[in-house]
């Protein structure tokens, strides 16, 4: 049973990085931060096409990862954890780089996703 909420959880955490970054923003719906806009990225004369290609790619990197994870859980294999590492770790400098206070459930996700493993819990997934 917990192996099974742990997959569910490292799936929806890869859907919800392209449900949020990947989309086209709608001029008559903008969401609540815009992927395309980077205080630290703009800083550096960034210009916004290439900011929010370097946002959606480590999304889509993010997502990725988390799916695979998901995938190795499901299939008894121990590189589920090096893979949620890395998707947790992609996430936080996604989060990091685009910071916008809508994002920081997703900054506890990825924090916890780390400590999780670091701590080997919950035993029945190790």
């Amino acid at each position: 049973m917990i192996r099974a909420v742990a997959v569910l959880l490292l799936f929806a955490h890869g859907v919800a990085h392209f449900a949020i970054w990947v989309p086209r923003v709608d001029p008559g719906r903008p969401p609540p931060f815009r992927p395309d806009r980077s205080g630290l990225l703009s800083a550096a004369g960034m210009p916004e096409g290439a900011v929010r290609r370097a946002a959606v790619t480590l999304a889509v990197v993010t997502g990725l990862l988390n799916w695979l994870a998901a995938v190795w859980l499901v299939t008894g294999s121990d590189r589920w954890a090096g893979a949620a590492v890395g998707a947790a770790v992609c996430g936080l400098v996604l989060k990091a780089i685009w910071f916008n206070p809508w994002l920081s459930l997703g900054v506890v996700l990825d924090l916890g996703l780390l400590l999780a493993v670091a701590q080997r819990w919950p035993a029945a997934l190790w």
